[in-house]
């Protein structure tokens, strides 16, 4: 197209990229939560949360728009508490947002399958441990009931018999 340098993104409302965010993330298995305070004005739209512990603060835009300065600050103040926090106004960040979303959830499910496959291993290893503990104490209590029957037969009767 000899203009598409010259024309304009394409205007997306932000109801239209919320109901998206909400339908894509609960394809994924989370929740994107509307937030709503009538006593905290600024928070973001939406607290995206998806398993493996996955949690993200999502403010949403009309492609062009720009977060007002209260929720510029509120956004600030949620990332220097470490929370992960997102503006979307397009659906490229929008696409990019699940993207980075699904490598997330990726390999946490990797580690957790993982930490799921070392906890079965040292199961097993304990498992085997108990039964060998168990086997030895059974070798232990039969040498015990062994040695009983034997004294329980021995008087310094026998033994002097024994030694004539």
């Amino acid at each position: 197209m000899i203009f598409s340098k010259f024309m304009t993104r394409k205007q997306e409302s932000e109801k239209d990229l919320e109901a998206r965010l909400v339908k894509e993330v609960e394809k994924r298995g989370g929740m994107a939560i509307k937030l709503t305070s009538q006593f905290h004005r600024g928070l973001p739209d939406r607290l995206v949360l998806c398993p493996f512990h996955t949690l993200t603060f999502v403010e949403m835009k009309s492609t062009g728009k720009k977060p007002t300065a209260l929720q510029e600050v509120t956004i600030q103040r949620i990332k220097s508490m470490r929370f992960a926090t997102r503006v979307i106004d397009t659906t490229e960040q929008l696409d990019d947002f699940l993207a980075e979303l699904d490598e997330r959830l990726e390999q946490q499910g990797e580690r957790t399958m993982e930490f799921r496959a070392k906890k079965a291993a040292a199961i097993k290893a304990a498992k085997r441990q108990l039964v060998k503990e168990q086997q030895e104490q059974s070798d232990d209590e039969r040498l015990k009931a062994s040695v009983d029957r034997l004294m329980a037969k021995w008087t310094p009767e026998e033994e002097r018999r024994r030694r004539k």
